[in-house]
């Protein structure tokens, strides 16, 4: 499949979170657990469809792909020099925030080109009620974190929750725009 400009795939190197969001399957589904890929053998795979099918990008569908910074950054590390742009689907505010400069550097080094975050509400009395441990000052913080670098943004947010006011629409609308 094509992802914006470039020949891509799709690939999944971890299943599951350990984070209890109750909207989501993960906490029923995996029981919280996350289960990954050495990142060697990521690589291996990478390696082997770029030369194989000679992709240009890859769309990393992890729920959440940076619960283990350290074996992110191999496989970032490995992304290097490839040539690639990359994408990843899963990444929680509270991964972004745990990354330092030389993180985010390397990130954008290394092809990655948008962060697919979720962010879900602007409303905190929703964010509390569905377990999400951030608050929206979080989400301004990390658009704030990501702007020097090459690096888009992309943020997940949902309105329809049940018990879910006009209010707590009007919140998540205003932060949207922010």
């Amino acid at each position: 499949p094509r992802r914006g400009k470039v020949l891509a795939l799709d690939m999944e190197t971890s299943r599951g979170c350990p984070f209890k969001c109750r909207f989501c399957y993960n906490p029923f589904l995996n029981r919280g657990r996350w289960r990954a890929l050495k990142a060697e053998i990521v690589l291996e795979r990478i390696k082997m469809v770029v030369n194989k099918y000679k992709i240009k990008g890859i769309w990393f569908i992890d729920d959440e792909f940076f619960i283990d910074l350290g074996r992110a950054r191999k496989i970032i590390q490995g992304l290097m020099g490839m040539g690639l742009s990359w994408t990843i689907q899963g990444v929680t505010v509270h991964s972004v925030m745990a990354m330092d400069n030389e993180y985010l550097k390397m990130l954008e080094k290394s092809g990655c080109e948008q962060l697919n975050i979720g962010a879900e509400s602007g409303s905190l009395r929703i964010l509390k009620m569905v377990n999400k441990g951030i608050t929206p000052s979080d989400i301004l913080a990390v658009n704030q974190k990501l702007k020097p670098y090459k690096i888009i943004p992309w943020f997940y947010f949902m309105i329809g929750f049940p018990g879910e006011t006009e209010s707590d629409i009007e919140k998540t609308i205003k932060l949207v725009l922010r």
